[in-house]
């Protein structure tokens, strides 16, 4: 017993000898680094000592924070890759002189020491992380009722008809805007019957139904009957040239941009339960206005960087936390509009306040108005999550409240004696049962929703038919509400984790982190699972196509009433990275 427990010590002592060599290691790339940094930053005071110009100074603090961000990439870079040679040195060596020895330890100190790092450059990873979702991809298209142009391919050149129906993903390019090889998008949103695009260049491109000035530019019909309507194809929206977009989305008969200093403009109608009402830029609807140049909605000061639209209204989170929704208060969707008081003929129904012209109530409406959680302007917003009539704030310490109509539980509440039409949240209600869950996104739809945890799990609540929650077999499909959160098993992803979720009028969809594309819901909706079109009840893998390869990995979608688009990015082009300049490095 005791040379048994003689034995067990060596061990011990030698993992921890072992153990503590990854520390002096670590600690040495530490002080390298300190001792790198003090070295660059007394090169550049010999600089500025021996030039001392106006201009030197000048042009040192442009380039200073360039500088420090390329230093501190240079360096996370550096420091890994050290960390990791020295791991491996006094893992082998454990190995040789203890092969038998369990090396919990050394794995513990590695892990430490790599969560260290990840704290210290938080802002590195995050950039690198953005820079990979900004980057270009082509476009696929899929869907059904194309019948308003919004897949962008025209009419069919044999029969001069739109193509109604694409269930399987098509490459949007050939003989479009999108048919020059450079040409690559960043951003897809799809609305009710429109879609759009943002390419690389800031730009964006617009094609579908332009009824209602929706697309952001006039279009015209055709001359002969054989030539394609104007908004079938993709066409640059009216934008100044010197903006450029970052986001976009759309809801039904408008849609928003985010440029890239933070601004928010808009352009295309609001409607209300009784039709037509206003556009975006407040006017009235009549046969003598145009409502398809888009117009400033959030003034760059408040820094807006996510937009969401549902049916007809909007929701702006901005980088400070603060939540803005504008549109059709009906069924309380904007979440700080009360049935109460002297208002409350008008919030749920916005068609009144237009006939006796309360001119003022309608202009608080249409004018981005800042949502509060329990009437605190303290507490901060982290993400959101837009449906078509309802809405979500995921907040900063992982609270889930929402706001508008929960008919089928979308909400995440449906409670007991009240009909489904008024089961309504006026304003900002916490859901406890979602609150649990350290949720960091969600996605709206029609009368669901969709949410994404920090471990890369999936909840769904809401309307259960045609298997749009992914969590139901067929039988259990039916109209009846589902306010709890049903887990959708991991299983179905295999051993791929999932990075977003999309929802759709009545339809899902999510993107792994391997780049895989996976739909669930209605036949009616937007799919691309291919001719069998039925109804899908849990997430599946969208087959491949011949123009979607598996080198092709794909970042970013959205899902509209009936049709989706997808963006596409080949791994095989990023693999191979641009040479860098040597000198303009000074490490």
């Amino acid at each position: 017993m005791k040379k048994n427990e003689k034995k067990k010590n060596s061990k011990t002592q030698k993992t921890r000898a072992a153990a503590a060599a990854l520390n002096i290691a670590s600690e040495e790339v530490k002080k390298k680094e300190h001792h790198d940094s003090d070295n660059m930053k007394r090169g550049r005071e010999e600089e500025n000592n021996i030039n001392g110009t106006t201009a030197r100074k000048n042009t040192l603090a442009a380039t200073k924070n360039n500088n420090e961000e390329e230093r501190r990439r240079f360096e996370f870079e550096r420091q890994m890759k050290e960390l990791n040679e020295k791991f491996l040195e006094a893992f082998a060596r454990s190995v040789r002189e203890h092969p038998r020895a369990i090396k919990n330890n050394l794995m513990r100190q590695y892990l430490q020491f790599v969560k260290k790092l990840a704290m210290e450059y938080a802002d590195v990873i995050a950039s690198s992380e953005e820079e990979a979702q900004q980057k270009g991809g082509l476009l696929w298209i899929f869907g059904s009722n194309g019948d308003s142009g919004q897949f962008g391919f025209g009419s069919n050149a044999s029969t001069g008809e739109l193509i109604d129906e694409l269930l399987r993903p098509r490459l949007l390019q050939k003989g479009s805007i999108l048919g020059n090889a450079n040409t690559k998008v960043i951003k897809i949103a799809c609305g009710g019957q429109q879609t759009f695009a943002i390419l690389e260049t800031g730009r964006v491109l617009s094609w579908g139904a332009n009824d209602s000035g929706a697309l952001g530019r006039p279009t015209s019909a055709p001359e002969n009957e054989d030539e394609d309507d104007e908004s079938w194809l993709p066409g640059y929206v009216n934008l100044d040239h010197s903006v450029k977009a970052v986001s976009v989305c759309a809801g039904d008969t408008h849609a928003l941009v985010i440029a890239s200093d933070g601004t928010v403009y808009g352009w295309g109608q609001w409607r209300h339960q009784n039709g037509q009402w206003r556009g975006l830029n407040m006017l009235k609807v009549s046969d003598t206005q145009t409502f398809y140049n888009p117009v400033e909605i959030l003034n760059k000061k408040q820094k807006a960087k996510c937009i969401q639209s549902g049916e007809n209204h909007a929701c702006i989170l901005t980088e400070n936390g603060e939540v803005y929704t504008m549109g059709c208060s009906e069924k309380g969707r904007l979440g700080r509009i009360e049935k109460t008081g002297a208002g409350a003929a008008y919030a749920d129904d916005n068609q009144k306040a237009d006939r006796e012209n309360n001119e003022s109530y309608v202009k608080n409406l249409l004018t981005p108005g800042r949502v509060l959680v329990n009437n605190r302007k303290d507490l901060k917003v982290k993400a959101i999550a837009t449906g078509e009539l309802h809405g979500h704030l995921i907040m900063e310490n992982g609270e889930v409240y929402s706001i508008g109509l929960s008919s089928f539980g979308q909400g995440g509440f449906f409670d007991n004696g009240v009909i489904e039409s008024e089961q309504v949240a006026w304003l900002p209600r916490q859901i406890p049962s979602l609150s649990d869950k350290n949720i960091i996104a969600g996605s709206g739809g029609g009368f669901h929703s969709l949410f994404l945890t920090k471990t890369g799990k999936i909840y769904a609540i809401g309307k259960r038919h045609d298997g749009r929650l992914g969590a139901l077999g067929r039988e259990q499909c039916n109209d009846d509400p589902h306010p709890n959160p049903l887990e959708i098993s991991s299983s179905f992803f295999g051993k791929d984790s999932v990075k977003m979720v999309y929802a759709g009028s009545n339809s899902s969809g999510a993107i792994t982190k391997s780049g895989e594309l996976y739909t669930w819901g209605s036949n009616l909706g937007a799919l691309g699972q291919g001719p069998d079109n039925e109804d899908v009840y849990q997430p599946t893998k969208v087959p491949r196509v011949r123009s979607a390869p598996s080198q092709i990995t794909f970042t970013d979608m959205s899902i509209g009433a009936s049709h989706a688009g997808v963006i596409g990015v080949n791994k095989m082009e990023e693999s191979t990275p641009p040479a860098r300049d040597k000198k303009k490095r000074r490490y």
